[in-house]
């Protein structure tokens, strides 16, 4: 079997960079919530000196949401995946769809 033609190696290439390498989150995200497991780990869900860390992991939870949100709104992927090349089919060269050299039809064509 023939391997897959070039444009969708390249847009698979590309999909898969927005869905692994594109930030879902900001960065601190990850060291809060790290906190707040140690502190539940270490005193128990329930504890008075948890709370702090639970507001805390809180906000970060609805500035990650608010980041995805931005990130979806930019619409980057959907703005790159459009302009990269489509190729051109054999079918879309011929006929109405022609293009390139045309040349003025006038009373002597034809004739010879």
């Amino acid at each position: 079997m023939a391997p897959p033609p070039k444009y969708v190696i390249s847009r698979k290439l590309v999909k898969r960079f927005f869905d692994k390498y594109l930030p879902r989150q900001p960065m601190d995200v990850q060291n809060e919530s790290g906190k707040l497991m140690k502190c539940w780990q270490q005193y128990g869900i329930d504890d008075p000196r948890c709370k702090e860390y639970e507001v805390l992991y809180d906000h970060m939870y609805t500035l990650t949401r608010n980041y995805r949100a931005k990130i979806e709104g930019l619409r980057i992927k959907e703005d790159v995946m459009g302009a990269l090349n489509r190729p051109k089919y054999h079918s879309e060269v011929k006929g109405r769809w022609r293009t390139g050299k045309t040349t003025e039809w006038d009373v002597y064509d034809g004739v010879q």
